[in-house]
Formats: C-alpha cells, sequence, structure tokens
C-alpha cells in the first residue's frame, strides 16, 4: 500500500483483510500447536524423557523469541510482504519434518523449523493487524489473538481425533494447511498494495507520523509490561506442555481424554484474549491488565490441591482470566512506541516465545527429579506477580466512530 493510500481506509476495505490476518494466524498456530499436542504420542514411540520434551519446547521457543524482534526491526524498515509467505512455508516445512521424524535429532530440526516460520510470521502479521483496525486497536489486537488461540486450541483436537489414531506420519498432512496460508498471504499482499476505496472513509494514523521510541517508550512502563508477560507464559506453558501428563499421573486420565482437556484450556486462553482485548477499547488497557492477573490468582493457587473436576475448572477459568492480558499487553505496548509497531510486537511476541520455552524445560527437568506435581505446586504462584500492574499509567484508547 502506497503512503497517501496508507492514510484512507473504509471500515469494508479493513474488515476482510483483518480476517484474513486472523485467519493465517489460525494456521500457523495450529501448525505450531501440533509441535507440542503430538508429546504424549512421540514421548512413547521414540521413548524420549520429559528433560528431551522440555527442549524441544525450549529449542523451538527460543529460535522464535530471538529471531522476532530482529525480524520486527527489518519490517518496521521495510514492510516486506514476503514474510507472511515465507512464514507460512517454514512452519510448513517443520510439521512435515516432524511427521517424518524417526529420531531426536529430527525432531529438533523440526522444531527449529517452527521456530524460524513463527518468528518471520508475527511481526509482520501484527503490524497488519494494527494497520487494518485503525484506533479500534484492541479489538482488532484481540481478534488476532482470537486466530493464533484458535490456531493453539485446535493443535490438542486434531491430535486426538487425527494423528493418535493414524501415527506420527498423518502430522505431515497437516502441512497442506501452510499451502493455505501462502495463498492468504497473497491476498494480504494484493490488500496491502491496492489503492484503498473512494468515500466514506477516514484518516488513519501512519508509521510516519508517529512520535520516535525514545520520546514514547518509557522504559519503566515497557519493563513492567515485559514481567508481566513473562508471568503470564511460564504459568500458560506449564499447562500447556505438561497437564495431559499431570492428569494421567494424578488422576489416571486416558491420554485422549486429557488431549480434549487440553483443547478446552486452549478454547479458554481464546475466549479470555477476544474479552480482553475488546473491553480495554472501553475501559482501558491498565484495567484489563490488572484484572487479568488478580482475578486468576484464587484459581491458580486452588488448582494443585483440588479433585479431578474441580482442578479442570479451576485450571480453565485460571487460564481464561490470565489470558484476557495479553492483547492489552500488546497494545499498552505498542501505544508507548508508536513508530516501533514491528519491534514492539516481535519483542513481546518473542518474549511470550522465549519464556515459554525456558519454562518447558526447566519444567520438564523439574518433573524428571522431583514429580508432575511439583511443578504445578510452583506455577500457582506466577499470578502473583500482576501485583506490579500497580505500576503502569493509565491508557483508554480512543473508539472509533466508523
Amino acid at each position: 500500500m502506497s503512503d497517501q493510500a496508507a492514510r484512507y481506509l473504509s471500515p469494508r476495505a479493513r474488515q476482510l483483510p483483518l480476517l484474513a490476518v486472523s485467519t493465517s494466524h489460525f494456521l500457523n498456530d495450529l501448525l505450531q500447536a501440533l509441535l507440542i499436542a503430538s508429546y504424549p504420542l512421540i514421548h512413547t514411540d521414540l521413548a524420549l524423557d520429559f528433560s528431551q520434551l522440555g527442549l524441544l519446547t525450549l529449542v523451538y521457543q527460543f529460535t522464535a523469541s530471538v529471531f522476532q524482534p530482529l525480524v520486527g526491526a527489518f519490517t518496521d524498515r521495510h514492510a516486506p510482504r514476503w514474510s507472511l509467505m515465507l512464514g507460512m512455508s517454514l512452519s510448513g516445512s517443520g510439521i512435515f519434518t516432524l511427521g517424518m521424524a524417526d529420531s531426536y535429532a529430527w525432531l529438533l530440526i523440526a522444531s527449529v523449523l517452527l521456530g524460524f516460520g513463527s518468528a518471520i510470521f508475527h511481526p509482520e502479521a501484527a503490524r497488519l493487524a494494527r494497520r487494518w483496525a485503525r484506533e479500534k486497536l484492541g479489538w482488532g489486537q484481540s481478534l488476532f489473538q482470537l486466530g493464533g488461540s484458535l490456531g493453539s486450541m485446535a493443535g490438542p483436537l486434531v491430535t486426538a481425533l487425527v494423528v493418535l489414531p493414524n501415527g506420527q506420519g498423518s502430522i505431515a498432512w497437516f502441512s497442506a494447511l501452510a499451502a493455505v496460508g501462502v495463498l492468504l498471504a497473497v491476498f494480504l499482499w494484493s490488500a496491502d498494495a491496492s489503492p484503498s476505496e473512494t468515500g466514506n472513509m477516514a484518516p488513519v494514523t501512519t508509521i510516519a507520523q508517529t512520535a520516535p521510541m525514545s520520546e514514547a517508550a518509557p522504559t519503566g512502563q515497557l519493563g513492567v509490561l515485559f514481567a508481566l508477560v513473562c508471568a503470564k507464559y511460564v504459568y500458560l506453558a506449564c499447562f500447556g506442555s505438561y497437564l495431559v501428563f499431570y492428569l494421567e499421573t494424578e488422576f489416571d486420565v486416558p491420554v485422549a481424554s486429557g488431549l480434549v482437556v487440553l483443547f478446552c484450556f486452549h478454547a479458554a486462553t481464546a475466549g479470555g484474549g477476544l474479552i480482553g482485548g475488546t473491553v480495554s477499547d472501553r475501559i482501558g488497557t491498565r484495567r484489563v491488565i490488572a484484572f487479568s492477573f488478580w482475578g486468576a490468582v484464587p484459581f491458580a493457587l486452588a488448582f494443585p490441591h483440588l479433585g479431578l473436576f474441580p482442578a479442570v475448572a479451576a485450571a480453565i477459568l485460571a487460564s481464561a482470566i490470565i489470558a484476557s492480558a495479553f492483547p492489552a499487553i500488546v497494545v499498552h505496548a505498542q501505544g508507548l512506541a508508536p513508530s516501533r509497531i514491528g519491534v514492539v510486537s516481535g519483542l513481546f511476541y518473542g518474549t511470550a516465545f522465549g519464556v515459554g520455552g525456558l519454562a518447558s524445560a526447566a519444567f520438564g527437568w523439574l518433573a524428571d527429579v522431583t514429580s508432575i506435581a511439583t511443578t504445578f505446586d510452583m506455577t500457582a504462584w506466577c499470578p502473583l506477580v500482576g501485583l506490579i500492574a500497580l505500576r503502569l499509567r493509565e491508557n483508554r484508547p480512543e473508539r472509533s466512530e466508523a
């Protein structure tokens, strides 16, 4: 899209590309989710221990976390439309390799490919989501997050329905979804390059019109947001990687049933993210961020001490509440550095991946030397980090009249 055309976008012209960005996020994160969802299968088939599973998560998420800010800095300068296609292609290659892997080394290669795919995809996709959302930034970010959350949610479900009955090789079938993602990226390339419609159009602030990062990004505020993202993803990483094993160990829940519970867990995070981003447009990001942590505390602390059904309910409620923070956190951070949308998006998405990977590896080691239950006992305290949200300054976005 030209600089002049970027200033004027009709509401109708924005809706379809925003849905396409969200759908491509769904496909990308579905492919990514198949790695962790397949752990119970490859844990048995390839005789892996929890430390090796944790290392797979670390390699995948560390690769994504390190490169996302670098890719974000590149997209801020050049905005390469081909980055979405490249990211989807790498994710498809990674999922094909995962399906064909017959050794731990190939599993590591698959993790690296998936990590690179995620690193290249997310910064540019988040930039486009913000562009098409205009001043409804919370809604735009939550819709973008909903696509990713639905993809993460679908990973365990399709694993239970397709992969477990058909074996590891069936994972490679899902590489075909990457081709669909590439087609969506081509559509977004075309939409981003085409002139906007005429009539009934409203001006949109472009990157060139925003303040420089030195004026707009207080270090202390970004530091608080960074710490909150770390706490959130340490908590969610434990559940995402080891909830199935916890249910199997503590309550003798079959793997297939545990994957259905994991599906419900991811569904709760998807719903929480959608609600959190939407509400932040109305009441401000600071209030949503604070509530998302404080509201999760009682459920998180109770989880390790409950029976099967109350524990599942507590896990779902805690995940939904704490997940509502992330769209608000990203919008709050982007507002602090509006001239560095790619860097900020890459930094916070990268932090989410990196912290999740480190936490998963640490929890895998801890589970091997102690027990699965011990990891969840320790994780229960993470939402208390939300007390530092009191240090955030209020940021209430203007509502769109369009």
